[in-house]
């Protein structure tokens, strides 16, 4: 793949960049890969990875567009939150506390 940027390499990972191997992002959440199912692997600043099964959430009026795998295949991040997108809107959130949350329970 050529980038155009010849001292750099640039990884495209969703919308998220890294270049240099630097993360150009500002928050905890360095990376986004979707999988098959409503299955998300997500890649943290400390080095750290985590598989996030959002299947339990379809049912919610806040996720269930997600449901659909054209939009949950959209999904990229900022560094703070996930967000999934439809004709390039922006339809769905997760924050990085809420991950945590998800993952740890009330006690995070």
């Amino acid at each position: 793949m050529t980038t155009g940027h010849s001292e750099h390499n640039m990884i495209p990972w969703g919308r998220l960049c890294l270049l240099g191997g630097v993360n150009v992002n500002e928050g905890p959440i360095s990376g986004v890969k979707v999988h098959e199912h409503g299955v998300l692997l997500l890649d943290f600043d400390s080095g750290n990875s985590l598989v996030l099964d959002m299947k339990p959430t379809f049912g919610a009026f806040r996720f269930g567009v997600l449901a659909n795998p054209e939009i949950f295949a959209t999904a990229d991040t900022d560094g703070n939150f996930i967000h999934w997108y439809r004709d390039g809107m922006m339809v769905a959130e997760l924050g990085f506390g809420e991950i945590m949350k998800m993952v740890f329970g009330e006690a995070y």
